[in-house]
């Protein structure tokens, strides 16, 4: 396990997802931490904060709770608090209860195997313009890189996960999906994560209901140019065409073959890619 990838101080270390990075953030100058101007939405002031933005964290998730500051505050605010051992230094990972991050946190949450650590990275997609967020775990840990943790509920196979339903005016309504999703979390997962931790980490994760499907490398290709074209139907920056494809994987794994050059984890970590870009383009599930 490699932990918080820059040397963090001692003590909790409180990291949130802002500014396209997972990182720490402080109101005053601290050593180690950069200025990045913010905007405030409702007064639309810039202002300046600091930040030591990580790379990548990886960390056995210790403890999950639900945050929810109901009247203390003037704004409401919900949140999942995700606690972390990095390789010895107690870290604190939040994230808003009303975002994408959370809901794609929370449609794969129970498909992580929380006995070995996880890697967390989030990054600026330049193409939707937003931030992207990867969940992941190394199957041994001499592993180069760690594989993308795929989602349990997905559009193709929503499971009992409510659609979303479509309002008057053409607006989204997710409210059931995020309270099936809230369900899953309190009456699976923490009560998963509370267990193994009662039991020490050394002790196996408790079985997951069903046995994880063997695809073939036929499938996933399949699968993979099936959401290129739901990614040109919903709209996205980028036309997706095999060519366009190969030019995107020979960049971003440094290959020469496009597809045909990945292995079968990498092809699983490309499938979460895109359905992530799915997820960043307000389309249905």
């Amino acid at each position: 396990m490699r932990g918080l990838r820059e040397k963090s101080e001692a003590g909790k270390t409180f990291l949130v997802i802002k500014h396209n990075t997972i990182c720490q953030e402080s109101k005053n100058e601290r050593p180690g931490f950069v200025p990045q101007e913010v905007r405030n939405p409702r007064t639309d002031e810039t202002s300046i904060k600091w930040i030591k933005p990580y790379d990548s964290v990886e960390a056995l998730i210790t403890k999950i709770e639900f945050r929810d500051t109901h009247d203390q505050y003037e704004q409401r605010y919900t949140s999942w608090r995700i606690h972390l051992d990095a390789a010895g230094t107690p870290c604190v990972l939040e994230i808003p209860f009303q975002s994408r991050i959370s809901t794609r946190f929370m449609k794969l949450a129970e498909n992580i195997d929380f006995s070995r650590p996880v890697e967390f990275r989030a990054w600026r997609d330049a193409r939707s313009e937003s931030t992207a967020f990867f969940v992941g775990q190394r199957e041994n840990e001499e592993d180069e890189k760690s594989v993308s943790v795929p989602q349990k509920y997905t559009r193709a196979e929503p499971g009992d996960c409510p659609e979303p339903k479509e309002r008057l005016g053409g607006k989204w309504d997710f409210s059931d999906q995020m309270e099936f999703l809230y369900e899953r979390m309190v009456k699976v997962v923490i009560p998963r994560v509370e267990e193994l931790n009662r039991n020490g980490h050394s002790q196996p994760a408790p079985e997951i209901d069903e046995e994880p499907p063997i695809v073939s490398r036929e499938s996933l290709q399949a699968e993979i140019m099936d959401l290129c074209k739901r990614l040109n139907l919903a709209g996205d920056t980028k036309t997706w065409s095999k060519a366009i494809l190969n030019e995107f994987i020979n960049e971003h794994y440094s290959v020469d073959d496009g597809l045909d050059s990945l292995s079968t984890p990498f092809m699983v970590e490309l499938k979460a890619l895109l359905n992530g870009r799915l997820l960043d383009l307000d389309i249905p599930f």
